[in-house]
């Protein structure tokens, strides 16, 4: 397994939840659409002091895993930026 590309997609704060994923899922398939891995690592949720954010981590973590038809490896947070 080799690290081909790695980045953040980030939506305005201001926009509705289902239109940020949306956002944030299309400039991810975009990537992927330009790299077609076999295999995507999708970091795995972590405790954050606002409950708020843990949760809309895993909005985008399930839509992220659910939108593709790639197989998915879910890694810790440092193990995500090692590689």
């Amino acid at each position: 397994m080799r690290c081909v590309a790695q980045g953040h997609a980030a939506a305005s704060a201001r926009l509705a939840l289902p239109e940020r994923l949306h956002i944030i899922v299309d400039r991810i398939a975009a990537v992927m659409d330009e790299h077609a891995p076999d295999c995507v690592a999708v970091e795995e949720a972590f405790y954050h002091e606002s409950v708020r954010s843990t949760l809309v981590l895993g909005h985008v973590r399930g839509a992220l895993i659910v939108r593709r038809g790639v197989r998915t490896a879910s890694r810790s947070p440092s193990t995500a930026r090692a590689r």
